[in-house]
């Protein structure tokens, strides 16, 4: 099976969970929905009736319409029945045959290699690039570059480099106003005042 243009996860109508819509390419085009239990499909294999009746009419117009209709970003609705599922589009409306347990099986894991075989290829282009790239996102890394370069131990200031040491806090000197001295001694509570 050979996957052509995006997948798409739709909502099916009457709260029927989700289903994914697909389009496989050459040798044979046809339009995919899937709800991972049950198969449904038009085009070479499900309407070759109704193709070989209109000489090949119907079902590549179809898949175009719908082609066209996902590349400008659109999502269609979709109404998943036993017989049928049918997909609907501004201007299209598609009525999907349901494949028999047996074709839908097969179909079902035909599907799951060729996203698995998608998936894999991608890795190993991200893994690629990664390699050929030492620079990932530049975000990433520009912090972790900053961490990696920077000292985060405490400064010390170079010999001779003309820098005044740092002063030393002497005792009952504020921490928040240094410079300033305590008025008075701190003193605890004295439980034996007559």
């Amino acid at each position: 099976m050979a996957l052509q243009g995006r997948l798409q996860v739709l909502d099916a109508e009457e709260g029927r969970g989700r289903c994914l819509l697909f389009l496989e390419g050459k040798p044979r085009s046809r339009i995919l929905v899937t709800d991972a239990h049950d198969f449904w499909s038009l085009g070479a294999v499900a309407s070759e009736a109704k193709e070989d009746s209109l000489k090949g009419g119907s079902g590549s117009s179809d898949i175009s319409r719908l082609r066209e209709a996902l590349a400008l970003g659109r999502s269609p609705s979709v109404t998943l029945g036993d017989p049928t599922a049918t997909l609907r589009l501004p201007g299209v409306t598609l009525d999907l045959e349901k494949a028999p347990p047996a074709e839908a099986r097969k179909e079902l894991q035909g599907l799951m290699f060729a996203l698995a075989e998608k998936v894999q290829a991608l890795e190993q282009r991200l893994q690629e690039v990664l390699a050929a790239s030492p620079v990932s996102s530049p975000g990433k890394s520009s912090s972790r570059s900053i961490f990696a370069a920077a000292d985060l131990s405490p400064a010390k200031p170079a010999a001779g480099s003309g820098q005044p040491l740092a002063r030393k806090r002497l005792p009952g000197e504020s921490l928040i106003n240094p410079g300033f001295k305590r008025k008075k001694d701190p003193t605890g509570v004295d439980f034996e005042d007559p």
